[in-house]
């Protein structure tokens, strides 16, 4: 029993010393940005906590990278006065009123006359305010039996050569696509947050049909960073059901697959892709929605 005492408190002891270590070699803490974040202005202040007894110049460097199409551009670089244990730091701003998807900002600092430096990202800005305004989709409420309903109530849309249309009802929100000979995908992508954010999150959910092959698929999407963003599709375990009825085919998705308590009135983001066959994005609603940056998509309306 003792010769256990003495290994547990020696395993403690050496815990203790790895944080210790580890602890007095973080000689910055970044609160502001961080990784993942979407900012709505281009200023770009940097909060941070600062070890000053390492500071022996008493200066520090941050500089703002744009990281776009993986081509990297020095937007701003400043040097600054280190004069308080938390400090913050405007460095300037971007001169950019969207990043986010694939691209992103990096915030890169260094001590002088020292070999400290690091980096933090992706960071993303999405500037609600300047945004070019996107006109609401208005969903109906419908009662009854869905086919029915379907035919006589729906209201067709028209994005390339393909046409669908929008329903909800308490249970389930409905998408009909009128039958074609398209043999592109027609994706529909939701965001139950509506938080327009920079970067494409685990809660978005998309929903694609194959019109050639007939097929449906619902996933969600895993990211990553380093060094670059991905986005690696994972299917979701869903209720999500398709039948044809005369000239379309409708699908229910149920709210509880979205993450969404339905009623009226409620809003959420949403956008539509037609994709070819090599995953080319060849027309989307809104216009200018692009998949990966939620910021850019448009939002529905639950109408009574």
């Amino acid at each position: 029993m003792m010769t256990r005492i003495k290994n547990v408190l020696c395993f403690v002891v050496m815990s203790l010393m790895a944080y210790t270590v580890g602890a007095a070699a973080q000689i910055i803490t970044f609160n502001n940005p961080a990784p993942w974040i979407t900012q709505r202005n281009d200023s770009i202040i940097v909060k941070a906590q600062l070890d000053m007894s390492t500071f022996s110049s008493k200066k520090i460097t941050l500089a703002v990278t744009k990281v776009e199409n993986e081509k990297k551009v020095v937007l701003k670089e400043k040097t600054f006065k280190v004069k308080d244990v938390t400090q913050d730091f405007f460095v300037g701003r971007a001169g950019i009123g969207l990043i986010g998807g694939k691209d992103y900002l990096q915030i890169d600092w260094s001590v002088p006359k020292t070999t400290d430096k690091g980096s933090f990202a992706p960071i993303g800005i999405v500037n609600l305010a300047a945004a070019e305004k996107i006109d609401a989709v208005h969903v109906h409420k419908a009662g009854g039996e869905i086919a029915a309903v379907v035919a006589k109530e729906a209201h067709y849309t028209s994005l390339q050569d393909q046409q669908f249309a929008l329903l909800w009802n308490d249970k389930q929100l409905v998408v009909a696509i009128k039958k074609s000979s398209a043999k592109d995908v027609i994706r529909f992508a939701f965001d139950g947050k509506n938080g327009k954010n920079a970067f494409l999150s685990y809660p978005d959910k998309i929903v694609d049909f194959v019109a050639e092959k007939d097929s449906l698929s619902a996933y969600d999407y895993e990211r990553a960073y380093k060094d670059s963003i991905t986005y690696t599709a994972k299917s979701w375990k869903n209720d999500i059901a398709k039948v044809t009825e005369n000239d379309c085919v409708i699908i229910t998705i149920p709210w509880s697959d979205l993450g969404l308590l339905p009623f009226d009135g409620r809003q959420f983001g949403f956008s539509v892709y037609i994709v070819s066959a090599n995953q080319t994005v060849t027309a989307a609603l809104p216009k200018q929605a692009k998949m990966f940056t939620p910021g850019t998509w448009g939002t529905i309306v639950l109408d009574k």
